[in-house]
């Protein structure tokens, strides 16, 4: 696994990061897991021969006034900082990822590994296989589609049927091509491309669903269920007991407790089968397939609520639901088919 790993890193580093051979790399990690152990050797290993030097700090044993000050002493723009974070290293008030990015370092992020079960550690290093040329090919295709749409349709295997009959909104990329990213670097696994309504209420039918973040933030597969929704939101459906309980938490961060449906995310790792659990739902939803999110919180499309809610409003949940998808249309033309993927005409 190591050696899979130092292979998929140096990808990374070499492709995604285009690091130079003046680089220095930081590893700010933890040893909580086996898997976060065995991340870093992969990291250390990938950075032996790519960068002028490299630094590993223990996040649980050093203080971070001396990560931050070797930060602000020795690092520079187009220096490299690698997190391989167990659970999530709060370190500012807000993101770190996003802080160190402000600093003009390219930050590469592994978070929540502490989900990942063992016997899942190989299909989370296969998701980090360097894909770039399909993610862009793929990308470029889904973005240009999602621009001229005007109504999406998506069909799941058992039958149910969902459309938004009207356009979607701008679409959000994550493809591993950091040139054009204000902040450099990303959370990995990556591939995937999300957008939604740009008016939330088109979106209306039926949806099935087979998995989403438990209680725990772990990803559960479950007896696939249907979801109604109607003009935007979640109205019905015949799911378990935790996930009636969670959508009555989801309730109570609107007045009338309605449960938005909002993201609309296609995921593009080929990497990441669908039945194939990966406990990290961050990770797995970059799975192959299609993903709504329940909730009102959405950081990427956060002012489209702001003219009706008011900007201080309680954004709260953001809860992803898996969907169990087998036909995507894009107006009339189809641009997903379980198992195949996605048939984007590259010709186009």
């Amino acid at each position: 696994m190591i050696e899979q790993i130092t292979t998929h890193i140096k990808n990374i580093l070499l492709y995604n990061c285009k690091i130079k051979s003046s680089a220095r790399v930081m590893i700010i990690y933890d040893e909580q897991t086996q898997l976060s152990k065995i991340m870093k050797q992969g990291i250390e290993q990938a950075c032996e021969n790519l960068a002028h030097s490299f630094d590993p700090f223990d996040f649980d044993k050093t203080p971070l006034d001396t990560i931050i000050n070797d930060i602000d002493e020795f690092y520079r723009e187009d220096d490299i900082v690698f997190l391989v974070q167990s659970t999530s290293f709060r370190a500012s008030k807000f993101r770190w990822r996003n802080e160190l990015c402000s600093r003009g370092l390219t930050v590469i992020e592994f978070g929540q590994l502490r989900k990942i079960k063992e016997e899942e550690y190989q299909g989370y290093i296969d998701s980090l296989t360097y894909d770039y040329p399909h993610y862009k090919e793929i990308s470029k295709k889904l973005t240009n589609h999602i621009n001229k749409a005007q109504t999406t349709t998506i069909i799941c295997r058992n039958g149910s049927k969902i459309k938004y009959s009207g356009v979607l909104d701008k679409p959000i990329v994550n493809d591993g091509d950091f040139s054009k990213q204000k902040n450099k670097g990303s959370r990995f696994p990556i591939g995937e491309v999300i957008t939604e309504g740009k008016e939330l209420n088109t979106l209306n039918g039926e949806i099935e669903v087979y998995a989403y973040p438990n209680n725990n933030q772990e990803t559960t597969f479950v007896q696939p269920f249907t979801c109604k929704i109607k003009n935007g939101l979640l109205v019905e459906h015949n799911g378990n007991k935790e996930f009636e309980e969670i959508v009555e938490s989801i309730k109570t961060e609107h007045p009338k407790g309605w449960v938005y449906v909002r993201e609309f995310g296609l995921g593009l790792n080929r990497f990441i089968k669908r039945f194939a659990r990966i406990g990290d739902p961050i990770s797995y939803e970059r799975q192959e397939g299609l993903h709504f999110s329940l909730g009102m919180k959405h950081g990427m499309y956060q002012k489209k609520l702001w003219p009706v809610y008011g900007k201080k409003f309680n954004q709260k949940y953001h809860v992803d639901v898996y969907v169990n998808v087998d036909k995507i249309y894009f107006d009339d033309e189809l641009v997903f088919q379980y198992p195949g993927g996605f048939l984007v005409n590259t010709h186009q």
